[in-house]
């Protein structure tokens, strides 16, 4: 059985990060695009910073930078002054602007219809070698955590893609409106193989309401939450995450 990761993004502040990793969250994501809940670079070193000092390495999840359509030299270096695992890229990136950060990335895919599922072959390479010894992440902290995990086995130095994120298409922005896209979308052979060798967040108006049916879904390795969890725009609601993880964990 697979186990279904959460990861919780658009994180602010250093109280809510403690609180989402010691409730169960397997990835931390902090926002550098222009959100209600963006953060400075200066602040995303604070942040990650503390949370490397206060949380051991089998306690700290993973830590996610999100970017959308931002400048390569930017994303870089976040990655390097930052201790983050995975770059996170929400925009309208190329494979070949993917394949120049120097992280594992998790490309978003905004899904408004079947043919948008489509786009994710442009960012898989058919012929490239895979082996189970070239992990996504490896030494990252997830690496060091003793939890059931996807194998990314088809990460290249031409291919860092680790992973997609399934948000909901919105025609004026790249994501975050907190609504979610026709699941039944996900019922996809292709996305049936994909899951076997990459991580398929589903995001998009999930919540302690619909945990449960969202983590049934087919073809899927995590949850990707923000909204759904707080109480206002980038600070989160201790009832909402304790609520989410408890019926996440009665649906497994």
């Amino acid at each position: 059985m697979i186990v279904i990761e959460v990861k919780i993004c658009g994180l602010t502040g250093l109280e809510d990060a403690l609180l989402a990793a010691r409730a169960g969250a397997d990835y931390l994501g902090f926002i550098l695009a222009e959100s209600p809940r963006q953060l400075s670079p200066e602040r995303l070193i604070e942040l990650t910073a503390s949370l490397r000092k206060k949380l051991s390495p089998n306690d700290c999840p993973d830590l996610v930078a999100v970017f959308l359509d931002q400048h390569l030299a930017l994303i870089n270096r976040i990655a390097g002054e930052c201790q983050l695992d995975y770059i996170q890229l929400h925009g309208q990136e190329s494979p070949e602007f993917c394949r120049q950060v120097s992280l594992p990335v998790f490309k978003s895919i905004s899904v408004k219809g079947r043919e948008s599922l489509d786009r994710i072959s442009d960012y898989e390479e058919p012929g490239w070698p895979t082996a189970a010894s070239t992990s996504a992440g490896e030494g990252s902290q997830a690496s060091k955590r003793q939890k059931s995990r996807i194998t990314q086995n088809n990460i290249t130095l031409n291919n860092n893609t680790a992973g997609y994120l399934l948000d909901t298409y919105y025609p004026d922005k790249g994501g975050g409106g907190g609504e979610s896209f026709n699941w039944q979308l996900l019922n996809d052979r292709s996305l049936q193989e994909l899951s076997r060798r990459k991580k398929i967040f589903l995001a998009g108006g999930i919540s302690p309401a619909n945990v449960q049916a969202a983590s049934r879904q087919p073809n899927i390795t995590g949850l990707d939450v923000s909204s759904g969890l707080e109480k206002t725009p980038g600070r989160k609601d201790p009832k909402k995450i304790k609520k989410f993880f408890n019926v996440l964990k009665k649906s497994q």
